[in-house]
């Protein structure tokens, strides 16, 4: 995952721990290459990536995060499919966002209509989409669509609640 940093072991019974720097993904996409760098001199072991970052500012991430030799996680950019994200080298999927849309039918045309929206409203968007989302479940597409990101290698993270 990240890169080994001094006094990072733990010792007897301490947990490693990695380290995020701040948000990385809004304004330019060449904004967002510098709070890569910025996020990497600061000691940040991966970049944390949120459904808000359009997908311009995601691709500019995982090049510059690339370069660096940077993990980026987290969740799965509102415009941007999850088989993408995970061929693109996104290392993780955090709260499963994007996998009902991966196993829709109408995944191309949803993601489609979220395309040039930001921040709070691709996400509200999004939100509003779950029922034409859900009805249009397709079984085998999420089959195919499972084995393709197991290839990848990406890690989906579920987000289990209690009461």
């Amino acid at each position: 995952a990240g890169r080994e940093r001094k006094g990072e072991s733990g010792g007897e019974g301490a947990p490693r721990r990695r380290a995020a720097g701040g948000a990385v993904g809004a304004g330019r996409s060449d904004d967002t290459r510098g709070k890569v760098g910025e996020a990497e001199t600061a000691g940040a072991d991966f970049i944390k990536i949120f459904s808000e970052v359009p997908g311009a500012n995601w691709r500019a991430i995982l090049a510059e995060a690339g370069a660096l030799h940077l993990a980026v996680c987290g969740h799965i950019p509102a415009e941007v499919s999850l088989l993408e994200a995970a061929r693109a080298g996104q290392r993780s999927n955090e709260h499963l966002t994007q996998v009902y849309e991966a196993c829709s039918a109408r995944e191309n045309e949803l993601l489609g209509a979220r395309k040039g929206r930001e921040g709070g409203e691709i996400v509200r968007l999004r939100d509003a989409q779950e029922p034409e989302v859900l009805e249009s479940y397709d079984q085998v597409l999420c089959d195919r669509t499972a084995a393709a990101i197991a290839q990848t290698g990406q890690v989906q993270v579920p987000t289990l609640g209690l009461p």
